[in-house]
């Protein structure tokens, strides 16, 4: 499925990040609300290769940030008719976001005298409290081999840290051995029904399938 789907995103020209968030905002849409929705994301963004020098992925440190991106969908019978011109779009914005917004506010860190203020500004202007409706980290596909016959790598995983300001949804992906895995956090108390989430992994594996054939 995921050599499949890594074509399908190449020929569609956008990536398997972009189709993934793409699946989540049309499964809860489809399976939570029901209606037209719009929805504010946030991508944690990779700044090794902005920095001068390039840093190596190998080395320790702060260099993430996180790109915005902003989506409406109007609430239809086969939702995965927007599949891909969602997906394209969210990556051309997640660009747009890197370029125009994040390495310029990189840029202008060096002259905030005042930390604690900053951080206070930026929080009072949160849309209901939270920073976005969904919150991604993809750290992409990693493979490990060992000639250890004893012990085999089957699957990874990571979290990401949580706080009370933090969006609504939290997805972590991450891809180990040609397995990718997709891990849900949420804010229980914005969830009028728990099960709605159970269900919103399957609907998302669903939609993935379908729009490799579409």
């Amino acid at each position: 499925i995921m050599d499949l789907l890594h074509k399908k995103c190449q020929l569609e020209k956008t990536t398997i990040h972009t189709a993934i968030l793409s699946s989540l905002l049309l499964a809860i849409t489809e399976i939570m609300d029901k209606k037209n929705i719009e929805f504010s994301c946030s991508t944690a963004v990779n700044l090794r290769r902005f920095c001068q020098p390039i840093i190596s992925n190998k080395q320790m440190g702060v260099f993430i940030s996180t790109a915005n991106s902003y989506h409406y969908i109007p609430y239809r019978d086969n939702l995965i008719d927007l599949f891909w011109s969602l997906a394209r779009q969210i990556k051309e914005q997640i660009n747009q976001e890197i370029e125009y917004s994040v390495l310029s506010l990189i840029h202008a860190l060096k002259f905030i005298s005042n930390w604690d203020q900053f951080l206070i500004d930026q929080r009072k202007t949160l849309p209901n409290g939270f920073q976005h409706s969904v919150d991604i980290s993809n750290i992409l596909r990693w493979s490990f081999k060992t000639t250890n016959p004893s012990w085999k790598i089957l699957h990874g995983g990571f979290t990401q840290s949580a706080n009370v300001v933090g969006s609504v949804f939290l997805l972590s992906l991450v891809t180990v051995n040609d397995i990718l895995k997709v891990y849900i956090s949420f804010h229980q108390h914005s969830i009028r029904n728990i099960q709605q989430v159970h269900f919103m992994k399957d609907r998302m594996k669903q939609i993935l399938i379908d729009a490799i054939y579409l």
